[in-house]
C-alpha cells in the first residue's frame, strides 16, 4: 500500500470509524428541538389565533421559539466540538506497512488492504485476515461477552484486544462495515448512567411532571374563569414550555464541556464527560506504585549469578532475549536494552510470548552455534520450572528477599538447549537452568510525599494496589514517608469472603502481590462500602478493574486496552495531576449544582404564583409571548453559570448526588419566591393596576427577582458578596435585567403587549427584590444552619 493509494481509499470509503463518532448535526438537533410536542402544540394553537386575527402573537411567539432553539442548538454543538477536541490528545494508532516501510497512523486512517502489527495490549482497528502471528491470543469481550482469550490463526475482529503475541494481518473491512461497527448499535457504546445522570434525569422528570399537573389547573381554571378555551390554551402551554427544565441538559453540556477544558490545561483529558462528576466526587483513589510514587525511570542496576556477582553473561542472555522479543515492550524491557546491544548475535527461531498467568515470557534462538531457550520473567515462575534442588531453591529465594528489600524490582534468567524444529509450545518451558537475576530500580518521587497529604486534605483516601512484592513495596513506602502498618498479600486476599473483604478493605492501605483479579475485588469491595472509587492504571490487566471502578484514569502512553476502557486519560502520570483534577471536578459539580438548585426553586415558586393568581385574577397575570419572552431571556442570563467561580471550601471535599438535600432547598425557596408574587400582585392591585400594567410589571419582577437571587443562592457564604462570582456570571445578569427594565419603555415593548410603569411601579419592584433577597438571605442562614452541609 502506498500514501497515495491510502489517502484515495479513505476519500471512498470514509475514516475507520463507528456511528458513535459522527459529529453533531446542528440542522438534525434543531429540527428534533423545535418539533418537540409542546412547542407543536402551542405552534398550531397560535396558528388557530393567527385565523382568528392573532396573527402578531402568531409571529411573535414563532419567533421566540426560533431563537431559544438556535441558542440551545449552538451552544450544545459547541460543547461536543469541544469535547471531540479534547479526545484528540488520547492517541490511538496503528502500526502501518506504507511505502515499504513501518509507520505510526491514527487508526481512522485506516483503509482496506493496509498490512498492520498487533502486539500485546493493542485493540484490532478493523476486520483483519492473519498473515502471520505465532501464539496470538485476543479477548473477544466487547462482541461476544466471553471474558476467556481465545487463540486465532485466521480472522481478527475489530474491537477485541490482544493479550498474547505478535502478529501481522492485513485489514479486510473498515469502519461501520465491521462486525464491531454492525453490532455498535446493540452494543453498550456509552457506559451505564452515573448517579448524578440518573438522579438530574429523574428530577427533570419529576418537575415536568409537577408542572403539568399545574398547568392542567391553570388551563381549567381559566377556560371556566374566563369562557376563552384557545387563550386558556395557549397561557397554559407557554408556562408549560417556561417552567419545564429544558435548559438542564444543554447546561449539563456546557458546564461538562467547559470543565472538560479547564482540566485538559491540568493535563487530564476527559473521554467520558459525565464522569467529571464521579471524579469530584472520589474519595478512594486505588494506583500501582509505578509512576504515581515512583518515577517511572527504570534502570537495570545489577545483573547477576547464582553466587550473587556481577555476571556479563546474565547480562548478554537478557540482552539476546530482549532484542529478539517483539510482542511485549515494557520499562523493564527498555532498561535491558538501554545497555550495549550492538554486539548481539543471534537469529530468532520462536517466540513464546508473554502472558499473566505463566508471568514469564521466552525466545528461542540461535547462539553460538546452540540452539537455547531463553525464558525471562516472575523469579516465583521461574523456580517453578527450573531444574532446582531445594537448597538451591531456598538460597535463591532467600538472595530475592533480600534484593527486594533494598526496593530492587527483579526479574529472574533461566535457559536451556532445545532441539531445532518448526514450532515451540509454552509446555517447553520445564527444566531450565536458572542463570541468575536482573536488579531494577525505579527511585521514589521526592515530592510525593507531599501530593499524598494534599489528596488526604481533599479528603481522599490512596490505596497501593500492586503485583510487586511486599518487600519492594514496604521498601518504596518508607523511603517517601508512607506509613504503612500492615501490607496485605494477594494470594490471603484469594482466600477471604466478600464479606471479609469488605471489612478489612477499610484498613488496609498497601495490597502487594496482585493478579488482575484481586485487583477487581478490592475495587468492588470498596464499592460495595458506598465508596465512589477511583482507579489508576496503564496495563493490559489493568483494564477490568478500569471498567469495574467508577471513574477509571489510565495515561496516555498506556495500552490501547486501558486507554479504552478508562474515562479520563492523564498526559502525565502523577498524583498530583490526578489532584489537580479532582479540584476542577468538583468546581463543574458545583456551577452545575446552582443551575439546579436555582431551576427547581425558581421553577416550583413560579408555578405555585401562577396557579394562585389564576384562583383570583379576572385576566391572565402574563401574556403567552411575554411568558416566552421570560423564559428566553432568563436562559440566556443562566448560559453563563458554567463559568462562575466557587468558592473554596466547597472544593475541600468529595460531594455526592443528594436528591433529597435539593427537595428540601426547593420547597424551602421555591414557596419563599411565591410570597414575593404575591406581594407583587398585592401592591399592584393597590395601585388600581390595570391588565397591561399587571403583567408588565410583574413580567419585570419575575425576571429581575431570578437573575438578581443566583448571586445569593450561588454560595453558602452570608453576607453573599463574600463569594465573588465571575465577569461573565455579573454581565450576563446586569443585561437581563437591564432588558427587563427597559424594553416596556421601548417601541419593541409595544409588541409584547407592554405598559410602560411610572416610577412609582419601579421603586416598588426594586423594594420587592430588595426584600426578597434579604429573606433568601436570611432563610439561607437558618438553613445552612440546619443542614451541616450542603452536599448535592
Amino acid at each position: 500500500m502506498t500514501t497515495q493509494e491510502a489517502e484515495r481509499l479513505l476519500k471512498v470509503n470514509g475514516p475507520n470509524a463507528v456511528d458513535g463518532d459522527a459529529p453533531y448535526n446542528v440542522f438534525q438537533e434543531g429540527i428534533r428541538k423545535l418539533l418537540n410536542p409542546l412547542n407543536l402544540i402551542l405552534l398550531f394553537s397560535t396558528g388557530i389565533s393567527a385565523l382568528l386575527g392573532q396573527i402578531t402573537d402568531f409571529i411573535i411567539i414563532g419567533i421566540i421559539l426560533c431563537v431559544s432553539v438556535a441558542i440551545d442548538v449552538i451552544q450544545e454543538s459547541s460543547a461536543d466540538s469541544a469535547a471531540r477536541k479534547l479526545r484528540e490528545h488520547v492517541s490511538f494508532k496503528a502500526r502501518v506497512f506504507r511505502d515499504g516501510k513501518w509507520n505510526s497512523i491514527p487508526v481512522r486512517n485506516l483503509v482496506v488492504g493496509d498490512l498492520i502489527e498487533l502486539r500485546t495490549g493493542d485493540i484490532v482497528p478493523a476486520d483483519c485476515d492473519l498473515e502471520s502471528g505465532e501464539h496470538i491470543e485476543v479477548s473477544e469481550a466487547a462482541l461476544t461477552g466471553e471474558s476467556l482469550p481465545i487463540q486465532k490463526t485466521d480472522r481478527l475482529l475489530a474491537g477485541s484486544s490482544v493479550t498474547s503475541g505478535l502478529a501481522k494481518a492485513t485489514v479486510k473491512v473498515t469502519g461501520k462495515e465491521t462486525q464491531f461497527g454492525k453490532l455498535a448499535k446493540q452494543l453498550t457504546m456509552r457506559r451505564p448512567p452515573t448517579e448524578f445522570e440518573k438522579g438530574t434525569h429523574a428530577f427533570g422528570v419529576l418537575i415536568i411532571r409537577l408542572t403539568m399537573a399545574l398547568v392542567l389547573f391553570v388551563f381549567f381554571v381559566n377556560a371556566l374563569a374566563h369562557h376563552n378555551i384557545l387563550e386558556a390554551l395557549l397561557f397554559s402551554l407557554s408556562i408549560a414550555i417556561g417552567m419545564a427544565p429544558e435548559l438542564l441538559p444543554v447546561i449539563l453540556s456546557i458546564t461538562l464541556a467547559k470543565g472538560a477544558a479547564r482540566m485538559a490545561k491540568k493535563n487530564v483529558i476527559v473521554k467520558h464527560l459525565p464522569s467529571i462528576e464521579l471524579f469530584g466526587s472520589m474519595d478512594v483513589l486505588c494506583t500501582d506504585k509505578t509512576g504515581t510514587l515512583t518515577q517511572d525511570k527504570i534502570s537495570l542496576e545489577r545483573y547477576e549469578d547464582l553466587s550473587g556477582e556481577e555476571s556479563q553473561k546474565v547480562l548478554d542472555l537478557a540482552l539476546i532475549h530482549g532484542k529478539l522479543q517483539s510482542s511485549f515492550s515494557n520499562p523493564l524491557e527498555l532498561a535491558v536494552l538501554a545497555h550495549d546491544h550492538s554486539g548481539i548475535n543471534a537469529k530468532l527461531l520462536a517466540e513464546l510470548p508473554f502472558d499473566f498467568e505463566r508471568r514469564c515470557s521466552s525466545v528461542v534462538a540461535h547462539v553460538d552455534k546452540k540452539t537455547l531457550l531463553i525464558t525471562k520473567g516472575a523469579p516465583e515462575s521461574l523456580f517453578a520450572i527450573s531444574r532446582l534442588t531445594t537448597i538451591e531453591r531456598n538460597k535463591l529465594e532467600k538472595r530475592f528477599n533480600e534484593l527486594s528489600e533494598k526496593g530492587f524490582r527483579v526479574l529472574g534468567l533461566a535457559t536451556r538447549e532445545v532441539d531445532e524444529r518448526k514450532t515451540y509450545e509454552k509446555s517447553d518451558e520445564k527444566n531450565l537452568h536458572f542463570v541468575g537475576f536482573l536488579c531494577f530500580l525505579d527511585p521514589p518521587k521526592e515530592t510525593v510525599n507531599e501530593t499524598l497529604q494534599l489528596l488526604a486534605k481533599q479528603g481522599i483516601k490512596v490505596k497501593i494496589l500492586t503485583g510487586d512484592n511486599e518487600l519492594v513495596t514496604r521498601k518504596i513506602c518508607s523511603d517517601i514517608g508512607m506509613e504503612v502498618d500492615k501490607i496485605q498479600n494477594g494470594t490471603e486476599v484469594e482466600t477471604w469472603s466478600d464479606e471479609k473483604l469488605q471489612k478489612e478493605v477499610e484498613k488496609i492501605v498497601v495490597f502487594a502481590r496482585l493478579n488482575p483479579e484481586q485487583k477487581e475485588r478490592i475495587i468492588l469491595a470498596l464499592k460495595n462500602n458506598n465508596h465512589v472509587v477511583g482507579f489508576l492504571g496503564d496495563g493490559i490487566n489493568d483494564a477490568p478493574s478500569l471498567r469495574t471502578a467508577d471513574v477509571g484514569i489510565s495515561v496516555n502512553n498506556a495500552t490501547d486496552v486501558a486507554k479504552a476502557a478508562a474515562d479520563i486519560i492523564l498526559l502525565r502520570k502523577s498524583l498530583r495531576v490526578v489532584s489537580e483534577g479532582v479540584s476542577e471536578g468538583r468546581r463543574t459539580y458545583f456551577n452545575i449544582s446552582k443551575y439546579i438548585l436555582m431551576g427547581t426553586s425558581s421553577n416550583l415558586g413560579n408555578m405555585v404564583s401562577v396557579a394562585g393568581a389564576s384562583l383570583f385574577l379576572p385576566f391572565l397575570p402574563m401574556l403567552p409571548t411575554q411568558i416566552l419572552l421570560n423564559d428566553l431571556l432568563y436562559d440566556l442570563s443562566e448560559l453563563a453559570v458554567p463559568t462562575d467561580n466557587v468558592d473554596v471550601e466547597e472544593l475541600a471535599m468529595p460531594r455526592k448526588w443528594d436528591v433529597g438535600f435539593i427537595k428540601r432547598f426547593t420547597l424551602v425557596f421555591g414557596p419563599l419566591s411565591s410570597i414575593f408574587d404575591f406581594v407583587t400582585f398585592g401592591l399592584l392591585f393597590l395601585l388600581h393596576a390595570n391588565a397591561p400594567l399587571f403583567q408588565t410589571a410583574w413580567f419585570i419582577e419575575s425576571l429581575c427577582s431570578q437573575v438578581c437571587i443566583i448571586f445569593v443562592i450561588r454560595t453558602k457564604r452570608i453576607p453573599f458578596w463574600k463569594s465573588k462570582p465571575s465577569g461573565t456570571l455579573i454581565a450576563s445578569s446586569l443585561l437581563v435585567a437591564a432588558i427587563a427594565l427597559l424594553l416596556p419603555l421601548t417601541p419593541i415593548g409595544t409588541f409584547f403587549m407592554f405598559h410602560a410603569p411610572k416610577l412609582i411601579s419601579y421603586a416598588a419592584i426594586g423594594g420587592i427584590i430588595f426584600l426578597y433577597m434579604l429573606m433568601v438571605e436570611t432563610a439561607k442562614y437558618f438553613f445552612f444552619k440546619k443542614v451541616s452541609s450542603r452536599v448535592v
